[in-house]
């Protein structure tokens, strides 16, 4: 009866663990009608994903730039679609992800945090 209650209060912390710290493999950008979340990888190799999923009602025009202000890519994403790239990571670098249309603030792809929305105020 004991080993069943501690399997259950496992169980349960487990799963609350789960949901409050989530993780990716790639960069996972959600666009919002007035924020972005982004969820980021705790590690990467020599390439890493990133997918934007268009949780708006309009498309959504951005591109994906490093710190040097080299355009890696331009990514355009219909309302409620989702759009994934692939691109080389180096860690000497700053990645963004900058929305045109609508305009909205840069976003950086913070490697290795929690997940994180922009605006940060939420």
């Amino acid at each position: 009866m004991y080993k069943l209650l501690i399997l259950l209060c496992f169980c349960s912390i487990s799963i609350f663990a789960a949901q409050t710290h989530e993780k990716a493999d790639a960069f996972i950008i959600k666009a919002h009608p007035r924020y972005y979340k982004v969820l980021s990888p705790v590690k990467v190799k020599k390439k890493i994903g990133l997918i934007v999923q268009n949780k708006t009602l309009v498309k959504i025009v951005g591109k994906v730039k490093d710190s040097n202000d080299k355009t890696i890519d331009i990514i355009s994403i219909e309302a409620g679609k989702v759009h994934a790239i692939e691109f080389r990571f180096k860690k000497s670098q700053q990645y963004y992800f900058i929305p045109i249309s609508p305009p909205f603030q840069r976003i950086e792809l913070k490697l290795g945090e929690k997940s994180y929305e922009v605006p940060s105020q939420r």
